[in-house]
């Protein structure tokens, strides 16, 4: 995953996919996304393949954190290629977004 920052391209270091009970499911995980998205104003990602031509964009909406916020990074909005992206409420710990194309 990587974005570009004053026109240079830069990558999301810490995108993992998940373990245990749920590695089957194709989840992607990342704390570093938030942080640049709130801290950075960097709202556009892209999801780059190996051995492929496609890239898909996400979009990611963090606000900063704040004391109205109990000083914690607030999701607005995400979007894949321009779509809001659904939540799959059969994850009760954690919002995990579902994304078609």
């Amino acid at each position: 995953m990587a974005y570009l920052e004053n026109g240079s391209k830069k990558y999301i270091s810490d995108v993992n996919g998940a373990t245990d009970n749920y590695s089957n499911y194709g989840i992607l995980t990342s704390r570093l996304i938030g942080f640049t998205s709130a801290d950075n104003n960097i709202k556009t990602y892209y999801l780059e393949y190996p051995n492929s031509s496609t890239v898909d964009t996400f979009f990611v909406d963090y606000l900063p954190s704040s004391l109205s916020t109990n000083c914690q990074y607030v999701l607005q909005t995400v979007k894949f290629n321009g779509k809001l992206a659904a939540i799959d409420t059969s994850f009760k710990f954690q919002p995990v977004y579902v994304l078609n194309k």
